[in-house]
């Protein structure tokens, strides 16, 4: 069973079907080769930060895979043996894989400093947080650009981005040693690609 399907989640199940496939194939496992993979997800749908037509065309690949897909459904608890939904529906699994977001370490919510719910610094155009002298960037930081309502995703492009940012930016806040203003952080998206294993 594998708790969210963003990327990771769904990039995951097709490797293991790909995985049990082959040692099928092998002879390795025999018909032990064979399992069901769950793919659990609380949105509508899964690949949320896709667009629509991907995420259904992705579904629908997975269902040809032997994937079991399940949308709108949350976990209410992990057990031996089991993870339990919604509803006190329980799903059978010998391994279960937590790929249902990022959260930041925990200390970073307690540094008296705004955060979000995952414990990710609240940060400006130039990536300070409340205190100047702090920055942070990639998955313990939450940046929204002017004009949206989300933050950008923790994702590496982000984060590369990021750090190039501070990379340019630092060395002219630590010469002029007082509060410096950069340009701002321009994120550029390059667009995001999921790999359904050699399937697709």
């Amino acid at each position: 069973a594998i708790v969210g399907a963003g990327a990771t989640g769904v990039e995951l199940a097709a490797e293991l079907v790909q995985l049990s496939e082959s040692a099928e194939a092998y002879g390795a496992l025999g018909k032990a080769a064979k399992f069901q993979i769950v793919l659990i997800e609380a949105g509508a749908r899964i690949l949320p930060s896709f667009p629509e037509e991907i995420s259904t065309a992705t579904q629908k690949r997975l269902d040809k895979l032997g994937v079991k897909v399940l949308v709108n459904r949350k976990v209410q608890a992990a057990r031996a043996g089991s993870l339990v939904l919604d509803g006190d529906e329980l799903v059978p699994a010998g391994l279960s894989v937590w790929a249902a977001g990022v959260k930041a370490p925990d200390f970073l919510s307690q540094l008296g400093l705004p955060t979000t719910r995952g414990n990710q610094l609240i940060v400006n155009d130039d990536l300070q947080t409340a205190d100047p002298d702090i920055y942070a960037v990639g998955d313990c930081a939450s940046y929204t650009l002017p004009g949206q309502k989300q933050a950008l995703p923790p994702t590496a492009q982000v984060a590369h981005q990021q750090a190039r940012y501070l990379i340019e930016l630092l060395p002219k806040v630590i010469a002029s040693k007082q509060l410096y203003a950069g340009k701002g952080f321009a994120y550029r998206d390059f667009g995001a690609l999921v790999s359904l294993a050699n399937y697709d």
